[in-house]
């Protein structure tokens, strides 16, 4: 369908081939463990938005929605949002707004931005994640997800066509 959407004048005749899960349950890394989680500056239980700062990626509304959750009772102060991937070094802290994100100070943030960081980081933080959220409007397949659900990582991720795909094909 996706195809069909952005090429119209395609032949009806197509065919979807299925990439294989590439995702690898991940193992304790010495370089990087729940203990060490300080030297990135994560200090309490997070959620993870592992992508890079892209229009589509669809931010705006992780922010605000971050921030609506933040302002109820059960969940203020509890949580910080964890940024990975390129363009997210543009901030170390932020500040969820109902209009978006706003630059955080080292004393009080509820964002933070780690930028790109090592595979083996990257796979410890997935691992020790509260939650993974991709809030993606359009994605060729759904990588945070992937890594998510064969570490055991609960995931929120957008009703759309390429995540349907994932959910339909790996059950």
């Amino acid at each position: 369908s996706e195809v069909l959407r952005f090429f119209p004048d395609s032949p009806h005749d197509i065919e979807g081939v299925y990439h294989p899960n590439l995702a690898q349950k991940s193992e304790p890394s010495p370089d990087i463990d729940a203990g060490s989680f300080r030297s990135l500056g994560i200090e309490k239980e997070y959620i993870l938005y592992p992508c890079h700062i892209m229009p589509h990626k669809n931010h705006q509304s992780l922010f605000c929605a971050f921030n609506k959750l933040m302002q109820s009772k059960e969940f203020s102060g509890r949580y910080v949002l964890v940024l990975t991937g390129s363009g997210t070094d543009h901030f170390k802290h932020g500040k969820s707004t109902p209009l978006g994100l706003s630059r955080g100070y080292k004393y009080d943030f509820d964002t933070l931005g780690l930028g790109y960081i090592s595979n083996f980081a990257v796979d410890a933080v997935v691992r020790n994640a509260s939650l993974v959220i991709s809030t993606s409007l359009y994605e060729a397949g759904a990588g945070p997800a992937l890594d998510a659900w064969i570490n055991e990582v609960p995931v929120i991720i957008s009703d759309i066509e390429p995540h349907r795909d994932q959910l339909r094909h790996f059950g």
